[in-house]
Parts: C-alpha cells; sequence; structure tokens
C-alpha cells in the first residue's frame, strides 16, 4: 500500500537545505570513539569495505583515523555518498 502525500508535504521537502551543518558540535576524543565502537555488536555486513574483525583487530592503528572522519562529518555537515547505502535482510517468521 502506497502513502499519500499531500502537496503540501512534498513542497517542504523541496524546501528542506539538503545539508544542514550543526550550529554546536563537540570534538570526541579517541577514546569517547573507542568506547563507542567496543559498545556496538561486532556485526559485518556485505557492504562494509572492512570485516569488522579487521576493524576491531586493527583498532590501534584505524581509531585516529575513524575519529577524524567521524568528527569532520559532524562539523561540515556531510557525510561521503557511498556510505549512504543500507542492506536489508528479513528474517524468517517475520
Amino acid at each position: 500500500m502506497a502513502a499519500k502525500v499531500s502537496p503540501s508535504s512534498e513542497k517542504r521537502v523541496a524546501d528542506t537545505p539538503a545539508v544542514q551543518p550543526m550550529d554546536s558540535f563537540r570534538v570526541l576524543n579517541e577514546s569517547e570513539v573507542l568506547k563507542l565502537l567496543m559498545a556496538t555488536p561486532k556485526k559485518s555486513c556485505m557492504l562494509d569495505p572492512m570485516p569488522t574483525p579487521l576493524v576491531v583487530g586493527c583498532i590501534d592503528i584505524l581509531l585516529p583515523v575513524i575519529t577524524k572522519i567521524i568528527n569532520l562529518s559532524l562539523q561540515t555537515g556531510s557525510f561521503a555518498d557511498q556510505w549512504k547505502c543500507s542492506s536489508s535482510v528479513e528474517e524468517a517468521g517475520t
């Protein structure tokens, strides 16, 4: 079933800027990023450029780069187009 979209809601979407930089932002440090990374599930996806176990195994080397990417993305309001894709798998019984 398709959702109905009113002309007024289409206009609001069209009027919204594609990128809205944050008005305020506190730069994350490496220990904060490490804590976040270690708290997330250690799953991989077929779209991941590097398998999660490899990232975790090389975290000492990759952490400064990952931290820099996160901070620059949030500071500039930009996110690489190649990272904007997703994959979903329907689980049995759902």
